[in-house]
């Protein structure tokens, strides 16, 4: 069977719904693709929720007080973050500063209390993830590796990323926005190995 010629722009929309099933593993809900023109440099929106099982009113401790859009109604024992993601699919390592830069004009056109999300191939180069961590918005650092040949001509990745391949930086801003939300990493033991997963905590629990 002759396979047709993989474009850069099926490669890149591959690896957008590749970045959708690693955010959905790790417990992000409504993840949907919105990239094309006129996306306005989103290429995925999802939803981060914060679980809990304390009173609403302690659920509102854990939040930035002059963050007004996260929804906290009476009776709802959960926070949801609006989240918005660009997935950047370079050939090279060393994504640089610009590329934050460029989240940056996009999280600043959204509500107030949304997450960024910036999904690349490779992880950042160090004057990027000076920027992230400087950075006055609420933003996650996720790279995970995806192979042109992993994906069809039509865009479709063929393979599941493990999560062991999977790198995330959470900086001080989202930090200081949802007090209680860290990375971690959650062990899944087999008979002869146990293999580490790095995910989202928020007080010491998974999203999921």
């Amino acid at each position: 069977m002759i396979r047709k010629p993989i474009t850069a722009a099926a490669v890149g929309t591959a690896f957008e719904f590749a970045t959708g099933r690693v955010l959905q593993s790790m417990g992000f809900l409504n993840v949907e693709r919105v990239g094309g023109r006129g996306d306005g440099g989103i290429d995925l929106r999802a939803v981060m929720r914060l679980p809990s099982s304390t009173p609403r009113e302690s659920i509102a401790s854990h939040v930035d007080p002059d963050i007004s859009t996260n929804v906290i109604n009476s009776g709802i024992k959960n926070t949801n973050i609006n989240t918005i993601i660009q997935c950047k699919y370079v050939k090279h390592s060393g994504t640089g500063p610009r590329s934050l830069r460029e989240l940056e004009g996009v999280i600043g056109r959204q509500p107030r209390g949304t997450l960024a999300v910036l999904a690349t191939r490779f992880k950042l180069s160090n004057a990027a993830l000076l920027a992230a961590r400087s950075s006055a918005y609420p933003i996650l650092l996720l790279a995970f590796e995806m192979d042109a040949a992993d994906c069809d001509g039509g865009g479709s990745a063929l393979s599941d990323v493990r999560g062991s391949d999977v790198s995330l930086f959470l900086n001080p801003a989202a930090q200081r926005t949802w007090k209680g939300l860290t990375t971690g990493a959650v062990y899944s033991a087999t008979t002869s190995t146990a293999h580490a997963r790095l995910c989202l905590l928020f007080n010491g629990r998974q999203l999921v």
